[in-house]
């Protein structure tokens, strides 16, 4: 069975668990557990800088609850169309009290240690109007994977692009019905930054990094679940 059809199913037998459980907002439930382990991803995928390296820069504590705050946003305005300046909204709430940069464009060259070439910042806002264009939305899994690569690819602020493409690729599932993606194992930052390195020369790895992680963060909610069912 292709994971695109398991993804599917288990997306079924979650939604069952969340109509039918007794005791507690079941979706609730798995949201909370979503949210907790966002803060996680950052410290998993951040890069092995050196402390004394000029791009080492630690993540504070105020960063990783923006990022739940931004992820409140996120469920909050669930149904909601994803729209270039939503995208600028979620990067000041990341940025909040920790940059002052917070939906500002970045005014400077980028440079990626993956296969991955940003364009000159100059070209940025006129890119940035265009980024939730033409995607393939009869098929909302990959347009979500897709928009998470343009977010990253543009580079449109200094900082914590990544972490705000991963917001808005789970924006998108969670308003397609699927639930969204958590990358929260040590092997996930080789295997993340593979998926990104070997995107323009071969999508199929690149998607497929993503269902994995889909059903596996799957598994992860169905196992909450059940167990709030036993309690």
């Amino acid at each position: 069975m292709k994971i695109t059809e398991q993804i599917k199913i288990t997306n079924k037998e979650i939604a069952e668990l969340v109509s039918t459980n007794p005791y507690l907002n079941g979706k609730c439930e798995y949201l909370s557990y979503i949210k907790l382990n966002i803060p996680k991803e950052s410290q998993i995928l951040y890069p092995d800088f050196p402390k004394d390296h000029p791009l080492y820069e630690p993540i504070s504590n105020i960063n990783m609850r923006n990022q739940q705050t931004a992820f409140d946003y996120v469920t909050d305005n669930v149904k909601n169309t994803i729209v270039p300046e939503s995208i600028k909204t979620i990067h000041q709430i990341v940025c909040a009290k920790d940059r002052d940069d917070g939906g500002q464009f970045r005014t400077q060259s980028k440079w990626m240690d993956i296969n991955i070439t940003p364009p000159d910042w100059r070209k940025i806002p006129d890119k940035f109007k265009v980024l939730c264009n033409e995607l393939e939305l009869s098929s909302p899994m990959k347009a979500a994977f897709e928009l998470h690569y343009r977010i990253i690819k543009l580079q449109p602020f200094d900082n914590y692009n990544k972490r705000v493409a991963r917001l808005v690729m789970n924006w998108m599932l969670l308003q397609n019905g699927y639930t969204p993606i958590v990358l929260n194992h040590k092997a996930d930052k080789k295997e993340y930054i593979d998926a990104l390195d070997k995107k323009a020369t071969d999508i199929d790895f690149y998607n497929n990094f993503f269902y994995e992680k889909m059903f596996r963060t799957q598994g992860e909610i169905v196992h909450l679940l059940k167990q709030y069912r036993r309690k």
